[in-house]
């Protein structure tokens, strides 16, 4: 995967990966507590295309952080293709869920827990979609 769309995903991708996480537990919650009526559907595409604005201004600032923080890492040495990746997506991840929680005084463990799953799962998805080191060819 080329640096700039690596980039582009750690911006872009933690928002809409909590989101879709998130939206169907908080649409079911409503569904369940009445809510919203299951029969009328309609109301349920709004609501996606409002929560998502909502995803991004709540997660804007710590997705460029995180993005900055893992390209300091690859430039400092830590290779996309290591399981290192994936931890260190996971626990920025983490930090990233809590520190979106303090701009709005929301639940801090939900969002941390929610921070740990996106973490690891972009992690997961840098390492699978990078490209292998070229091997260095030996003088004679």
């Amino acid at each position: 995967m080329p640096r700039f769309r690596r980039i582009l995903l750690e911006i872009f991708a933690p928002p809409f990966f909590g989101m879709a996480i998130l939206y169907p537990w908080v649409v079911w919650g409503s569904i369940s507590s009445g809510n919203l009526d299951y029969r009328n559907c309609f109301y349920i595409i709004p609501w996606f295309f409002s929560f998502c604005v909502y995803a991004y201004l709540i997660t804007g600032i710590p997705s460029l952080v995180y993005a900055a923080l893992m390209e300091l890492a690859f430039f400092l040495g830590l290779s996309p293709r290591s399981w290192m990746t994936v931890l260190h997506s996971g626990l920025l991840g983490w930090v990233a869920g809590y520190a979106s929680t303090l701009e709005f005084e929301l639940d801090g463990r939900v969002f941390g827990t929610l921070g740990l799953v996106v973490g690891l799962v972009l992690g997961a998805l840098i390492k699978r979609c990078s490209s292998s080191a070229k091997p260095v060819p030996m003088a004679a």
